[in-house]
């Protein structure tokens, strides 16, 4: 890792460094080994759906390659990225269209949020209390086992702790602290304080890579509430006091619900969106904190959803975070009537890409700096951009001052 301080925006280095002397391999190694990756894939351009395949089509024939089973290169892309989304892909002649369904089938019910505050950073891990941290994790399924873990008090004491805490990696809340974002569990194991990390379904559980090294115990939330409580207890008792190492002190995140945020949308004219993932093949953070930063200071709201609500813990002046997901801001009034610009520059997983081209199917202007798996099909990839900008990470504020109306103040 020898661009070390280009790997990500926050007060990191010391732990890539600290992973390194030790040995430990982060998804940042494993990300720079496999380089260049498949080109196909991330074209659209490959399918392994059967076992007639895997299939691939050029992607600088202009001709008639086809798939085995008869898909052009449109139809390719179109199927490998409705694979992507999580959604069946079907007989259309309107590929589009099909893509923005299931982009608003994942989407859902809206949900409900509460004003009130959390903690954010690796610092949220207490010394004397078994430490679970959970991605990706449904929240009634974790509420299921924070009762248990009320019922099963004895578990942890039995183990010599004073009791079972849980925070969250990559989602913010007013209920649960949040011990980092997306590309932070890989941080928080490497306290040496995790004694149990739980990946829910279609998580990316990069904090497996560290958790190989310690005695950190990884496991599926689905298993039964009181195997995982035992199972982190006894992680517990195996805890290496050399390998403990000290975490600055989090930052306090103040959140507000949606109902909160529609006043505060009152006091502005104009409001910004942030949300999304953290992906590595950027510096982690920089183009949304860059951006933020540029806004605000420009008078536009910045309202911060997710992983970046965790990244940007830090900002405060015209900052606002909230635990809802970020299309719900859409059946706000008083917001969507002020939105500008949604900016969600380190697109990663599934769920966010959806959301990213319902919102722009809504009439949102999205931008990102991740380019899709589409370019395979011109013509697809034309149609989905204009729901989803594209621009590069250097330009990315300006691109989204420019759509607040401010970009020559």
């Amino acid at each position: 890792m020898a661009t070390i301080r280009q790997k990500t925006a926050f007060a990191a280095a010391a732990d890539f460094r600290y992973a390194r002397e030790q040995g430990i391999d982060l998804s940042w190694d494993n990300y720079e080994r496999m380089l260049p990756q498949d080109g196909f894939a991330r074209l659209g351009l490959s399918c392994a759906d059967c076992l007639m395949g895997p299939c691939r089509i050029n992607p600088f024939d202009r001709g008639s390659e086809k798939t085995v089973c008869g898909l052009d290169r449109a139809g390719l892309v179109y199927r490998s990225f409705m694979r992507f989304l999580g959604a069946q892909p079907h007989e259309t002649d309107d590929y589009l269209a099909s893509i923005i369904g299931a982009a608003a089938a994942r989407c859902g019910e809206p949900v409900k949020t509460s004003d009130g505050s959390t903690l954010v950073g690796p610092g949220v891990l207490k010394k004397d209390k078994v430490n679970i941290i959970c991605e990706g994790v449904d929240f009634d399924r974790l509420a299921e086992i924070e009762r248990a873990a009320v019922d099963h008090s004895a578990i942890a004491e039995k183990a010599g702790a004073s009791g079972f805490e849980f925070s969250l990696i990559g989602a913010c809340c007013s209920r649960r602290n949040t011990a980092g974002g997306c590309a932070g569990a890989e941080f928080a194991v490497l306290t040496g304080l995790v004694d149990a990390y739980l990946i829910g379904p279609g998580a990316a559980g990069a904090g497996r890579n560290a958790a190989s090294a310690f005695h950190t115990a990884v496991m599926c939330p689905g298993m039964d509430a009181a195997a995982i409580l035992s199972r982190a207890a006894e992680a517990y008792k195996k805890r290496d006091a050399a390998k403990i190492r000290p975490a600055a002190e989090p930052a306090e995140l103040r959140m507000y619900s949606l109902d909160s945020l529609d006043g505060i949308a009152g006091r502005y004219e104009k409001i910004a969106v942030f949300a999304g993932d953290a992906n590595i093949k950027r510096t982690v953070g920089a183009a949304a904190l860059s951006a933020i930063d540029r806004l605000a200071s420009h008078g536009v709201a910045c309202f911060t959803f997710g992983n970046v609500a965790a990244e940007a813990a830090a900002l405060t002046d015209g900052v606002y975070a909230c635990g809802a997901n970020v299309h719900d801001v859409l059946r706000h009034e008083a917001i969507a009537k002020k939105l500008c610009v949604v900016c969600m520059p380190e697109l990663a997983f599934a769920q966010s890409v959806a959301e990213a081209i319902y919102m722009g199917s809504q009439g949102a202007g999205v931008i990102t700096c991740t380019e899709l798996p589409i370019e395979g099909c011109p013509e697809l990839a034309d149609s989905i951009h204009k729901l989803v900008g594209y621009c590069a990470p250097e330009s990315f504020a300006d691109r989204a001052l420019e759509l607040t109306g401010k970009g020559d103040a």
